[in-house]
């Protein structure tokens, strides 16, 4: 069985580092430098729009991409709304790889402990009703492989595999009603995205859009810059010549369990919900969602869990496209658990302030 984590940016945000849209607004973009006249620009062709200044996630930053192609070619062209789209991801790129360059190696003993229980024991942390719910639980009679899939831009998370890796190995023995079954980390995380180094170069970065359709723009076909360059798959297979959609495709497709920790579900990844909601649409897939100030089952707030429960839910039942036909039979495969009772890191060691990046 593959049980596949697909990680989002709230695992370095969960870690300490400021890697958050409001972040790199805050610390770079909305402070003067030389790339304020682009900047201008931008904050003249999407006027009040609140993805610029007042967004939460990446995926508004994407959005706002997509909403400015509206603009092309009547009030700036493809050249020029690229050149401001390039430049402020170039400042991203700076943003981010000098966050990620706080986390101070090797990681101590226990954080490094804590990672790889919250991966191969995630379903020790559940409820009991999920927990027996949950094909990768620990009673499984067969062995399980747990892949990765990581849609932020650091090495973060590959650091922490790592170092689970070379402190307890790849493979583990599990004893399950007197069998001996092996379960393994597979040590490849697969990156669709891109990462980003500590020496400030982007590797095949990837920010944009999920597909043409979600452009602004009249007609998206027109624009074949636009296409090329910010739309997602097709920069993977246009500019970089890669195959990354399609290894990302064939562990989706392969995957019987999906484990999402701090992803948006925003629309610039619909392309990646869209493979998800085709396994889920069998009737062997499940997923859980880790949710973020999530009550506890057992706790007074019943009403409140539920509430947030049921909204995480159709979110991404909508993202992942199912039809009303099928909504309560696959609403019946997911389980959402509070996100703040896995990967809990204490006294993580980080440099107290990321190098100046303007």
């Amino acid at each position: 069985m593959i049980a596949l984590w697909i990680i989002g940016n709230g695992f370095d945000l969960n870690v300490g580092l400021r890697t958050g849209y409001q972040d790199f607004l805050n610390d770079v973009y909305l402070k003067d430098g030389p790339h304020s006249v682009r900047r201008d620009l931008l904050v003249k062709l999407v006027d009040e729009d609140p993805r610029l200044k007042g967004g939460k996630y990446w995926s508004d930053l994407e959005g706002l991409l997509a909403f400015a192609t509206s603009m092309c070619p009547e009030r700036v062209s493809e050249r020029d709304f690229t050149g401001i789209f390039e430049e402020m991801q170039k400042l991203f790129v700076k943003k981010v790889a000098a966050e990620q360059s706080r986390l101070m190696l090797p990681l101590p003993a226990e954080a490094i402990s804590e990672f790889r229980d919250s991966i191969i024991r995630v379903s020790s942390r559940m409820c009991p009703r999920d927990r027996r719910k949950l094909p990768c639980n620990l009673s499984v009679r067969e062995s399980i492989t747990w892949e990765f899939i990581a849609l932020n831009y650091t090495t973060v998370f590959d650091a922490f595999l790592r170092s689970a890796i070379k402190e307890k190995g790849a493979e583990f023995n599990r004893n399950t009603s007197g069998r001996i079954f092996v379960d393994t980390l597979r040590n490849d995380i697969l990156h669709p995205h891109g990462i980003i180094s500590d020496d400030s170069d982007g590797t095949e970065i990837i920010f944009g859009t999920s597909s043409p359709d979600q452009f602004g723009a009249e007609n998206p076909s027109e624009f074949e810059l636009l296409n090329e360059l910010w739309v997602k798959p097709n920069k993977n297979q246009v500019i970089y010549g890669n195959e990354k959609t399609e290894r990302l495709s064939e562990r989706i497709s392969n995957a019987r369990v999906f484990l999402l920790y701090g992803v948006s579900l925003g629309d610039s990844d619909r392309y990646i919900w869209e493979m998800i909601g085709e396994r889920m649409a069998e009737a062997t897939a499940w997923t859980v969602l880790f949710c973020h100030g999530l009550p506890r089952s057992s706790s007074q707030d019943s009403l409140l869990y539920l509430d947030k429960r049921r909204r995480l839910q159709n979110r991404f039942l909508d993202a992942i496209g199912i039809d009303d036909k099928n909504r309560d039979n696959v609403r019946d495969r997911i389980i959402v658990v509070p996100s703040d009772e896995y990967f809990m890191f204490k006294d993580m060691q980080l440099v107290n302030e990321a190098s100046d990046v303007s």
